[in-house]
């Protein structure tokens, strides 16, 4: 069984810049589409004939699994996080020279506008995030008479913490150990055997 993973994403800027006599306000987020699928491609094949499940396919997306499940394609339309800057800009150089030098200094803050990953299918899509962000930053920009410019920026933001699903391999049993069948034993180690539970029901937390 090998796996495909495809995405596409694709949207549209949303940005409004207010620029006062010393100090600005500036918004940005976008509209996006984010489509996610990971095609299955199976040799062979033959497991499982007895409980009904016929390949790979049926198997990675059995309505038994609560988590985890593969194969389907998966779409969601939203909001992507919501930065806002507001700083103050300054003109640091004089009339003699040829060139003209801003700069300027910002905070930020990142509003959140997704629920975090759910984990319900492999490499769900996902637009924004569910952490704020807070941060500071500076842009300094350099105009020559010759209309050629150069512009330095950078900033530092950190993420607030916050709940998320995520799935889980055993230790020492390698990757996709997620996807093992667990036995319930009623609490004994001598428990009749009973058919295998769904180990990503479980192991997603």
């Amino acid at each position: 069984v090998t796996f495909t993973p495809k995405l596409q994403e694709f949207g549209a800027l949303l940005h409004w810049y207010n620029q006062f006599e010393k100090t600005f306000i500036d918004i940005k987020t976008a509209l996006v589409q984010c489509k996610s699928e990971i095609s299955i491609n199976e040799v062979g094949g033959g497991n499982g004939l007895n409980t009904g499940i016929l390949n790979a396919q049926q198997a990675f997306t059995q309505s038994s699994w609560n988590y985890g499940k593969i194969g389907e394609s998966n779409h969601v339309v939203g909001l992507d996080n919501i930065e806002l800057k507001f700083g103050t800009t300054s003109k640091v150089s004089n009339n003699a020279s040829t060139y003209n030098m801003f700069i300027s200094g910002f905070g930020l803050i990142e509003a959140p506008t997704g629920s975090g990953t759910k984990a319900e299918w492999l490499f769900e899509p996902q637009v924004g995030g569910n952490h704020w962000g807070l941060g500071f930053g500076f842009e300094s920009l350099v105009t020559f008479d010759n209309s050629l410019k150069f512009m330095i920026a950078g900033n530092y933001r950190y993420l607030t913490p916050a709940w998320e699903t995520r799935s889980f391999d055993l230790l020492g049993n390698g990757p996709w150990s997620r996807y093992l069948a667990i036995q319930d034993t009623y609490g004994l180690p001598t428990a009749p055997a009973t058919l295998g539970l769904p180990g990503i029901n479980y192991f997603t937390q």
